[in-house]
């Protein structure tokens, strides 16, 4: 019987990290002849060459080529590469600076396998790496909270270390863009909405899973590790706002596109409102009941406790030792 098939959705803008990444997630598999990755590279050719050789990839790499003035974000590229999706059994998201522990590929199946649920997807944020392999094997499972809208309107969220690993993958709400793992049909069910910038992607396709019927689970260990692009990183990657001046074009209208999405003003610009059909919300569960599961009022911008606090999460007080703690809203110090 042969082994399930794994579409691997990499974003990759300028990254010198990717060609590590790429060998790494064959490296670690079980059954690397069934992974099946595509990089959407966003790239200044001249500059960049060195940063993703074409020889001595594996075969089963699909390299988008484009250059960074054709770019229009993280959301565009990750919707580039599942045009390429070919019916594979799963589907991997990942960010182009990721590292993997061994066997990933079948352990992960076998997790998803686990969850209580019809169509299951796991996700969470990853724990971090420095290159080339200084992985942080062990940091702690996570869970994913929310954090009160910013001045924008954007809701972003936050992970939760638990002190207690849990037996099972715990059921959530919230997605994160470098990782998801699910059945390979998500890709179109859910296909990201290329018309989305950076602020908006997890929340509305979070959403948008929920209304086609997938609950998130997040998983007791951590499947692979992520170079975060912090202000102690030495070597800060390049990102799309850095090049491109027209950067806030696409930031406002990928706001603008999730505020009529999510009921908070609607838009008839016909630029928000690109292909809209192709990326809204499913028939399965409603909108409305995604805000009253996770506790984000988005008419509102409000982010009540259920939503700040994980009470969406049952039995999460099992896992931890303390409350969890909001900074901007707590007034006690956070734990260390």
């Amino acid at each position: 019987m042969p082994q399930p098939s794994i579409f691997v959705i990499v974003p990759a803008y300028r990254d010198p990290e990717c060609l590590p990444t790429l060998i790494d997630i064959f490296a670690k598999a079980r059954h690397p002849e069934r992974i099946f990755p595509t990089v959407c590279w966003q790239s200044v050719p001249e500059l960049d060459a060195d940063m993703l050789p074409r020889g001595g990839l594996h075969r089963n790499v699909t390299i988008q080529d484009f250059h960074v003035n054709d770019a229009h974000g993280v959301c565009w590229a990750r919707n580039m590469t599942q045009q390429n999706y070919r019916g594979e059994d799963y589907v991997l998201y990942i960010d182009s600076h990721s590292r993997f522990i061994p066997g990933w590929d079948e352990l992960i199946i076998n997790e998803l396998k686990a969850c209580p649920a019809e169509k299951p997807v796991l996700a969470g944020y990853p724990a971090g790496y420095t290159p080339p392999h200084n992985l942080d094997i062990g940091a702690a499972p996570t869970v994913m909270r929310a954090h009160p809208f910013n001045e924008n309107g954007e809701v972003r969220f936050r992970s939760v270390y638990l002190s207690r690993v849990p037996e099972r993958p715990l059921r959530g709400a919230f997605i994160a863009g470098g990782f998801i793992f699910t059945r390979g049909e998500a890709v179109r069910e859910a296909p990201n909405d290329p018309y989305l910038y950076f602020g908006q992607e997890e929340v509305i396709l979070s959403a948008r899973l929920w209304t086609h019927g997938y609950d998130v689970f997040h998983p007791p260990r951590h499947y692979l590790f992520h170079y975060y692009n912090t202000t102690a990183t030495p070597h800060k990657r390049a990102m799309h706002w850095d090049d491109r001046r027209d950067w806030e074009k696409y930031l406002r209208l990928g706001k603008a596109r999730a505020d009529h999405l999510t009921g908070y003003q609607l838009s008839s610009d016909p630029e928000v409102l690109r292909d809209i059909h192709k990326h809204g919300f499913g028939s399965r569960r409603t909108f409305q009941s995604f805000e009253e599961f996770c506790g984000l009022d988005f008419k509102a911008r409000k982010a009540s406790e259920r939503a700040l606090r994980c009470h969406f999460i049952e039995g999460l007080d099992q896992y931890m030792t303390g409350p969890i703690f909001i900074e901007g809203i707590d007034d006690v110090r956070a734990p260390a």
